[in-house]
């Protein structure tokens, strides 16, 4: 297959120019809240093309939604066949305005509630209320800072906001044209995590907290309970177990040195279970088990099992199952870079979203049963498989992570294609016949016994020999470089 450049069409690519409109409800001018104004070029291949950042489902609506850095809010009709639902794209602009990090599904009624970055620099934030087809109902606005976590109470009837900074949290009334009911800010620090548990009856509002706190509000909104769990350590996710007598947390742990300010170790993480009345430790996974940086948590149905995303040695998804709490590895999510988030389906399945990006549902055994993956470009793990003419004119590449899907780029032709044929038109990289060593994502690399400093903060990625023998080039995270045969 050959496609020429202005009729490059991969499945599920296409161009389309998209204005970016404030909801009608507003009086204000776009250009107030520093948002485009013209209309923006974008590639939408029907899969973000960014790292997903969030996701929501309800265990009721067949639907789930994720966002991304990409800008995009994606509704899923989940089902046999899970199939992409609606594409929503919220008013933004440049840098990071647009970016959606907290969304909530609505359990009684159409609505996606979803915030980020909303705003210019200094402007107020604010969260939009959507349906599934992308139309906006209403904006919340005048929010001090941006919105890190979202839920809605088990009955619908409120939609509770997470803050940043020290803001704490908001209360909106669903039922009277979404006005603020309550509010509490005696927090010391951001809202790490928002849950529900109970019934539409009879249910409990929990928070936790970068000061360390988690914090219990009955079904009026009323704080009940003000608790540090560990001096030591910060929740930086809370999930409510089924029953509602314990919930797990993620806690990291305080570096005490070396950094200020109160900021964080990102390597060490505990998964913890607490008893919800004695906050008593119940349990704690194995801790000799090579963690680190997890960052969301989800029980199954029952509770037997519970889930623990993020990175990990070994593999980027991790299972604690309820005997022993003795952890396993998924290894075959698919997955390649760090989990974002897990969300329980209808059905006991779970989406695992990827800042890959990719996609992905599992079954109760821990299968996976559906993935989308990146539809990107991906040039990870292709040490020597890029490969030139001559004349540097015909490029031979591939297209995904490790070197999969083979393409040639002609740019005589204007032309790509995918599965070229090995005809010798392309060349790769000379790699043999000059002493270096630890070149494969490494720092330092060697030449001899000499050390090739590059910076510190990236890491060595590619190499190649100059034909004649006299002198190499090495290619790292942010920089090209090139060296005499005796690494200078």
């Amino acid at each position: 297959m050959v496609y020429p450049m202005k009729y490059i069409n991969f499945k599920y690519i296409f161009l389309s120019i998209l204005f970016f409109i404030a909801s009608h409800a507003t009086a204000q001018k776009i250009s107030d809240f520093e948002l485009y104004d013209q209309p923006v070029l974008v590639i939408d291949p029907g899969m973000h093309t960014s790292a997903i950042l969030a996701a929501a489902s309800d265990g009721i609506h067949p639907f789930a939604v994720t966002s991304s850095s990409d800008k995009t809010l994606r509704v899923w009709r989940i089902g046999n066949a899970p199939t992409l639902y609606s594409t929503i794209r919220i008013p933004s602009g440049p840098g990071d305005v647009g970016e959606i990090y907290s969304l909530s599904i609505s359990p009684t009624s159409n609505w996606i509630a979803a915030s980020g970055i909303t705003t210019g620099p200094n402007k107020k934030e604010q969260i939009y209320l959507l349906t599934f087809d992308g139309r906006i109902l209403k904006r919340i606005v005048d929010l001090p800072t941006s919105v890190t976590n979202l839920a809605f109470s088990p009955n619908g009837k409120f939609l509770v906001a997470g803050l940043g900074h020290k803001h704490g949290i908001r209360v909106y009334d669903t039922e009277n044209s979404w006005a603020e009911l309550t509010r509490d800010k005696d927090y010391g620090g951001s809202v790490t995590g928002v849950d529900f548990t109970g019934d539409a009856h009879n249910f409990r509002l929990t928070t936790t907290s970068v000061d360390g706190y988690i914090r219990i509000y009955n079904a009026n909104f009323v704080r009940t309970v003000k608790h540090l769990l560990n001096p030591d350590q910060i929740p930086i996710a809370f999930k409510w177990h089924p029953d509602g007598k314990k919930f797990s947390v993620i806690n990291r742990r305080i570096k005490k040195s070396g950094l200020k300010n109160g900021d964080i170790s990102p390597h060490s993480n505990n998964v913890e279970i607490y008893d919800s009345v004695s906050f008593d430790r119940l349990a704690l996974p194995d801790p000799t088990h090579p963690i680190y940086q997890l960052g969301t948590i989800s029980w199954s149905e029952k509770g037997d099992n519970l889930y623990a995303g993020g990175r990990a040695r070994g593999g980027p998804h991790i299972v604690w199952e309820k005997d022993g709490l003795a952890p396993h590895i998924i290894r075959n999510s698919g997955a390649t870079n760090a989990i974002r988030s897990l969300t329980r389906l209808v059905g006991d399945e779970l989406l695992v979203p990827s800042a890959d990006p990719h996609l992905a549902i599992l079954n109760k055994s821990g299968k996976v049963r559906w993935h989308r993956s990146s539809p990107n470009f991906d040039p990870r793990r292709q040490k020597s498989n890029l490969s030139v003419s001559a004349d540097g004119k015909i490029v031979d590449f591939g297209f995904k992570y490790g070197g999969g899907v083979r393409a040639r780029f002609d740019l005589n032709k204007l032309a790509l294609t995918l599965n070229p044929p090995d005809d010798g038109v392309t060349t790769k990289p000379l790699q043999n016949g000059m002493p270096i060593s630890d070149w494969v994502n490494r720092r330092p690399v060697h030449l001899r016994d000499k050390k090739l400093e590059i910076n510190r903060n990236e890491l060595s990625r590619s190499f190649a020999i100059h034909p004649e023998q006299d002198k190499f080039s090495l290619g790292s995270d942010w920089h090209l470089r090139l060296f005499d045969n005796k690494g200078n």
